[in-house]
């Protein structure tokens, strides 16, 4: 996983609720969604890792949904406890 700061999401002003498709665009509160619009810049994606060169400090990853020079703030492994295989969803989603 990196931990990223997102600049390129335009303002960092956001609405209370948003239209989430998911949903088939009915109303709902900003933070049970993935909207980009957030109130901080922080950001998480999962990333493959590709090859790392200790000489150049240098890692190379793919599978990436960030927009070029978007700053890596933490690199964290994924770790296959953190599947959750009998997951539920809330009833709104349905």
């Amino acid at each position: 996983f990196l931990t990223i700061r997102v600049e390129q999401n335009g303002s960092f002003t956001f609405p209370p609720r948003v239209k989430a498709p998911l949903l088939l665009g009915r109303s709902t509160g900003l933070f049970s969604t993935r909207s980009p619009h957030r109130p901080n810049p922080i950001g998480l994606t999962l990333a493959k890792l590709v090859s790392v060169d200790m000489k150049k400090r240098e890692i190379v990853v793919s599978g990436i949904d960030i927009c070029d020079a978007t700053p890596v703030l933490d690199i964290k492994p994924y770790n296959p406890a953190d599947i959750v295989e009998d997951s539920r969803f809330a009833s709104w989603i349905d």
